[in-house]
């Protein structure tokens, strides 16, 4: 009875060699398909975070005595505070919350943000302050968000309903 031959395990040279271009490919297509402008959009999403923030505190701590909440804006940063306050760089000497005191948009050495005005404030029914310019629109890199007058409301894009 001859002896089974041994069975050959594993792939050939040119087996893997065509794998690795197939994977190639594939790698190339996806980054080329890979959503650009990303960081934009999450930096716009988290300053309209930042003005709905401002517009709540003002709402809630706001009284005829005390000054008015917002948000002031800066060219990759802002900071939610009161309008009679300043903030050092550390924030202890202001109201403000650590979360909310100089907190960086974006890792840029270039302006991201262009506003009109670089503060907005709210009063205690949550209506932007008149002296600004209304409505207020905020583009941070390609996107930009709308301040509405009268209501405060912010939306993504450049016009109030």
């Amino acid at each position: 009875m001859p002896a089974a031959s041994p069975k050959n395990h594993g792939f050939t040279l040119m087996e893997l060699v065509m794998i690795i271009l197939l994977i190639g490919i594939i790698s190339v297509a996806a980054v080329a398909k890979w959503p650009t402008g990303m960081a934009d959009g999450a930096a716009l999403r988290e300053l309209k975070r930042g003005i709905r923030y401002a517009q709540h505190i003002a709402m809630t701590r706001y009284s005829n005595d005390a000054s008015a909440w917002g948000i002031f804006i800066s060219s990759n940063s802002y900071t939610v505070r009161p309008q009679n306050e300043s903030c050092n760089a550390t924030c202890s000497d202001c109201s403000a919350s650590q979360d909310f005191c100089h907190r960086t948009l974006l890792d840029r050495s270039t302006d991201i943000i262009t506003i009109t005005d670089s503060s907005i404030w709210f009063n205690g029914l949550g209506e932007p302050l008149s002296g600004a310019v209304f409505p207020q629109t905020i583009s941070v890199g390609s996107e930009s968000l709308t301040v509405c007058p009268q209501t405060g409301y912010v939306m993504e894009g450049n016009t109030c309903p």
